[in-house]
């Protein structure tokens, strides 16, 4: 077994787990691919892609991504592409309260081996990163990354209480949240005129933006309701 290691809103990272998994099934191994992001409960929805029985489309909305997971599904669809266009079988991994690799040591008893994507140059000094022979057991040198590929509001949510709309519990410093005047206690209400009832609506909204690109975002702001102007715009890591 191998476990490899992601930064989730890394390409060259997502490319490294595409041509790992490219290069072991054209060794003709067998591969099984098991999926963080996944509760078990999605496996019927990952069979049906796997097989090739549902659209892109239909397979984000069936199999709840956007409510599972946080992150865009540009960044992975090379990836589930492969497995569609090979038939190689998916398996969500997920159980409450346990890690991964737990999960994996409790039920296969061979060698499980990791390989974790490390960039070559550290993106803050711009030196040669050194990593501990015990970090894994192989490493694969990326390009160091400033920013994510696609941008990202820069909030930290829960469900407000009684309901799921997200309230925001934290804003990261410097993000295009924090710029834009967003404060933690404001409930988001819609993006762009689309309601954001819950966290799925969200993370599903967001994924639709690139760089460049601006949102007006309402807020719930104590008894008041707010309008924002939003702008992702890359800041230089010194702004």
């Amino acid at each position: 077994m191998l476990l490899i290691g992601e930064s989730h809103t890394s390409m060259d990272v997502h490319l490294v787990q595409a041509r790992v998994i490219e290069l072991i099934a054209k060794s003709g191994r067998p591969v099984l691919i098991g999926l963080e992001m996944f509760p078990y409960t999605q496996q019927p929805w990952l069979d049906g892609w796997s097989k090739g029985l549902l659209t892109e489309e239909g397979f984000l909305e069936l199999a709840g991504w956007y409510e599972h997971w946080s992150y865009s599904w540009l960044y992975y669809r090379d990836i589930f592409n492969f497995t569609r266009d090979h038939r190689i079988p998916m398996y969500g991994i997920n159980t409450p309260r346990l890690g991964i690799e737990r999960q994996a040591r409790r039920s296969f008893t061979n060698r499980i081996a990791t390989l974790i994507p490390v960039p070559i140059i550290d993106a803050q000094t711009r030196r040669p990163n050194c990593v501990r022979a015990s970090y894994a057991d192989f490493i694969w040198g990326v390009p160091a990354q400033d920013h994510p590929a696609y941008p990202m509001l820069g909030t930290s949510t829960r469900a407000q209480d009684g309901r799921r709309r997200r309230q925001v519990i934290q804003v990261e410093r410097a993000s295009p949240a924090e710029r834009a005047g967003i404060e933690a206690g404001d409930v988001i209400l819609a993006i762009d005129d689309a309601d954001v009832p819950d966290q799925q609506a969200l993370n599903r909204l967001m994924a639709a933006k690139r760089w460049g690109d601006s949102a007006r975002i309402v807020v719930q702001r104590g008894q008041q309701k707010r309008t924002v102007s939003v702008i992702f715009r890359r800041q230089s890591p010194s702004s």
